[in-house]
């Protein structure tokens, strides 16, 4: 009996050390939806759902977090690319009481996360997929909240 009360021991701290590595883990879950979009492209939208991150499949499109919207997400032809990019710079902004918070480049599309301010804080996203698709986002969610959701998504054209 003696001889087996180590090897009882070492199979316990076996498994409540597995358990808690299990517990200690996030594993990552993601939704895909493909779109056709006026301008013949088509998009494929990745949402990662681990920090509980849903969409809709509409257009335009709608990422929720526990029943609140975070960002609506609306393609632009190229023509709404032109139009946008046209309104989306400093001094246009600043009359809004607006700047731009941040440009950089996501999975290889260029975007603008900016902020304007009237009655209450947008705080939007203006991404350009190609010479003829873009998307602009809109949210009403805090700075923080906002990107974080985005940077929750990725986008693809599908050849």
């Amino acid at each position: 009996m003696k001889r087996q009360l180590p090897i009882v021991l070492c199979i316990i701290l076996v498994i409540l050390t597995s358990v808690g590595y299990l517990a200690g883990c996030k594993a990552n879950s993601s939704m895909s939806f493909t779109y056709s979009v006026t301008t013949g492209d088509k998009v494929k939208v990745t949402l990662n759902t681990t920090e509980g991150y849903t969409m809709n499949t509409e257009n335009p499109f709608v990422v929720s977090k526990d029943g609140e919207e975070i960002l609506t997400c609306q393609f632009l032809t190229k023509g709404g690319y032109e139009y946008y990019s046209d309104l989306i710079n400093d001094e246009i902004l600043e009359s809004q009481n607006g700047r731009i918070i941040e440009s950089g480049n996501k999975n290889n599309f260029d975007y603008i996360f900016y902020t304007i301010e009237s009655n209450f804080v947008e705080n939007d996203f203006f991404v350009r997929l190609n010479d003829q698709t873009s998307l602009i986002i809109g949210s009403l969610a805090s700075e923080e909240e906002a990107k974080k959701c985005f940077d929750s998504l990725t986008f693809e054209i599908i050849k």
